[in-house]
């Protein structure tokens, strides 16, 4: 359960939300801008933070909350209206980040999602 959701955090956090994936001029790519883009996604860097937010902000929590509590392990922690309600909360917060922390849009397109 875990990896998925991982990687499903990475993709929205790092490449739909901050748009890291796609801009060239992120801080953090450094020599990485220019190596592997395909498509206007960089996809060296969409890969190795895809892994690395599978494995540092899923899968370790996950890991340290089921050793630290193991009674709960089997346990549902989250109702449905619960889920929901986190589900909005990063719904929000991921179109917050889209439209006010970094303002880089690919040259020529109205948003940095199409397939043109």
């Amino acid at each position: 359960m875990g990896r998925p959701l991982g990687l499903t955090y990475g993709i929205i956090e790092e490449g739909l939300a901050v748009k890291s994936f796609f801009d060239p001029g992120w801080p953090d790519l450094d020599r990485l801008a220019v190596y592997g883009r395909y498509l206007g996604v960089n996809i060296v860097w969409a890969f190795w933070l895809s892994i690395f937010h599978a494995v540092y902000s899923i899968s370790i929590p996950v890991l340290l909350a089921q050793i630290a509590h193991p009674e709960y392990s089997r346990v549902k922690l989250l109702t449905r209206r619960s889920l929901a309600a986190v589900a909005a909360v990063f719904t929000t917060t991921s179109t917050i980040i889209f439209l006010f922390l970094n303002p880089y849009k690919p040259p020529g397109r109205p948003v940095p999602y199409n397939s043109n």
